[in-house]
């Protein structure tokens, strides 16, 4: 029986009376579970009390070694930065899983629409124009300066409604219950506006950064695309569903069970879990701060392949992007930051100088030419 997954669920308030009595037991007898108890109360507080910061909370999974190594690559970032009189950087932390690269000869081609949400009966209320409005019983609070999306429940129904996040844009959704959703651009949420007597559902596509609040009487459930869950009770963790053959849930503080229908994983602070959607494959493993930088508006690249910019670029940018001489992609690598608030163009000037690539617009398109020298 693992101890350390044990002080987890207690930690989380998931864990099974038989097993808080094991470790209960250990506490007791064994000092050095003891000390270790100690120290992860100290290091991670209760779930609903928690409030997120990228960099503190990366501290506490990776340590004050990895921290500081960290910390001194992003004050180099800042020098460079402010010499070049650029928003660009350069640094190493870790290589990120390969992405497959876009299809010769086709442009990713740019998300349609406004910020809006469709209500479970069908009326569709365009957000980038409304602040505070009725819908139904439902009084809705938007503050589009802030980015954020909170409601009045005056007994409301418990279908679903679709919150359209666009390219460009992130949100953050504040749920009935008290836990908050921050949305990535390019991501659809449902979610209801009451939760049912015995369990709060949503269901996400694309990427989004879960705090969820403690209900030991509702589990919150998370339903992924192709049918995968991530169940909780209160915790902290990233939900990343854009490549479908790849998805990934990050955890940041507590425990969560991702499960499909044949497989169940258990994840710890610090770990990924990914799911091959359509093959039912689960794998585990450490993951890095990098991966959730876009909450401070940034994307990390670690010696990537330009083909992951021609993903990145039309969710953030709404751009559409066609790769010329694409059988290059795989070869052309690039390292350094894309600044969400900063212009597109800037940060193609470095990556044009960077790695030995062009660009131009052509019918709206942009598009990277790839050179091989």
């Amino acid at each position: 029986m693992d101890i350390h997954q044990l002080m987890i669920e207690k930690l989380s308030g998931i864990i099974r009376p038989e097993d808080e009595r094991v470790l209960e037991q250990r506490i007791l007898e064994d000092e050095e579970v003891r000390r270790k108890w100690e120290e992860l109360q100290r290091t991670f507080p209760a779930p609903d009390t928690l409030q997120y910061d990228l960099h503190e909370s990366w501290e506490k999974i990776s340590g004050s070694t990895r921290r500081s190594q960290w910390k001194r690559k992003m004050l180099r970032i800042a020098a460079a930065a402010v010499l070049a009189g650029t928003l660009a950087a350069v640094f190493f932390l870790m290589k990120p899983a390969s992405k497959p690269p876009v299809a010769a000869n086709s442009a990713v081609a740019p998300l349609p629409g406004n910020l809006h949400l469709q209500l479970a009966g069908g009326q569709v209320i365009d957000l980038s124009r409304t602040g505070a409005a009725d819908a139904g019983k439902v009084h809705l609070a938007n503050n589009p300066a802030a980015r954020t999306l909170s409601y009045t429940d005056n007994g409301a129904g418990v279908s679903m409604n679709r919150l359209w996040v666009p390219p460009g844009l992130d949100y953050t959704l504040k749920l009935s219950d008290g836990s908050e959703i921050i949305i990535n651009s390019a991501t659809e949420i449902c979610f209801p506006f009451r939760f049912r007597d015995s369990a709060r559902v949503i269901r996400i596509s694309g990427e989004a950064y879960c705090k969820i609040a403690r209900d030991d009487s509702r589990p919150f459930i998370v339903e992924l695309p192709d049918g995968a869950q991530v169940q909780v009770l209160g915790t902290t963790f990233n939900v990343n569903t854009y490549e479908q053959a790849a998805q990934k849930v990050s955890l940041v503080n507590g425990a969560v069970a991702l499960k499909s229908t044949s497989k169940k994983v258990v994840l710890r602070p610090g770990q990924q879990g990914r799911y091959a959607a359509g093959q039912d494959e689960m794998d585990v493993h450490s993951f890095n701060a990098n991966e959730l930088a876009w909450i401070n508006g940034q994307y990390i690249l670690d010696n990537a392949p330009i083909s992951e910019l021609a993903a990145l670029i039309p969710r953030w940018f709404n751009t559409p992007v066609q790769l010329d001489n694409p059988e290059l992609a795989a070869s052309k690598h690039f390292t350094g930051i894309v600044f969400k608030n900063r212009p597109l163009n800037e940060f193609l000037d470095i990556l044009q100088s960077a790695a030995n690539c062009g660009y131009y617009y052509k019918g709206g398109v942009l598009h990277i030419e790839l050179h091989s020298k």
